[in-house]
């Protein structure tokens, strides 16, 4: 919030965990991934570690493991290449 700028979805009673961008990690990560915690929050961060600390280790396995399926999935080499290979058929088909 540099200079003064906030974005119009912020007001002095608004919080991290209402903005757009939180909501997004929410939805996008959910519980079954991780934790989102919001930024300069020292409390939320140490309530999202405890939260992981009390899982049993395989609940934290499973979980590490959807992780690490999730960003395979979306993010590797190959998943990149197809996401900008649809994005480039689209410009050209003039479908987007």
């Amino acid at each position: 919030m540099a200079h003064g700028w906030m974005p119009p979805w912020w007001n002095r009673r608004s919080s991290w965990q209402e903005s757009p961008k939180h909501e997004c990690l929410k939805r996008c990560f959910g519980k079954s991934t991780g934790r989102v915690a919001p930024p300069r929050n020292p409390e939320a961060l140490a309530n999202a570690w405890e939260e992981l600390l009390k899982m049993e280790p395989e609940q934290r396995r499973q979980l590490g493991l959807r992780a690490r399926q999730r960003i395979q999935e979306r993010y590797s080499l190959d998943a990149v290449v197809r996401q900008y290979e649809a994005l480039f058929r689209e410009v050209v088909e003039g479908t987007r």
